[in-house]
């Protein structure tokens, strides 16, 4: 029987850091901003707000305070693992709080 060997990469701790700040960083930040928008409709009408526009808000919302968390972590984890540990541990611990409240 072929068994297929798993991917790599999708094994290693940093793709799994990397989904997890993603998916927490999504729900927390971008979210809120999301909401906001779709409810000021108007806002957007009349600023006259293209699609490659909306691209740029949620690339700046989501995309970019993921890699700057995640290249800290990578930093962190570059000078000591036990820091990148705490460090993951500090920005977990403040985005479940800000989702909580």
């Amino acid at each position: 029987m072929n068994y297929k060997q798993p991917v790599k990469w999708m094994s290693s701790d940093w793709f799994y850091v990397l989904v997890s700040l993603l998916t927490l960083e999504t729900f927390v930040v971008a979210q809120s901003v999301y909401d906001i928008l779709a409810s000021n409709q108007a806002f957007l009408a009349v600023r006259r707000v293209t699609n490659q526009r909306l691209i740029e808000i949620i690339l700046v919302f989501n995309l970019l305070p993921v890699l700057v968390l995640f290249l800290l972590w990578a930093l962190c984890r570059r000078l000591h693992t036990g820091l990148s540990r705490a460090f993951l541990s500090v920005v977990y611990f403040v985005l479940f709080f800000a989702f909580f409240l």
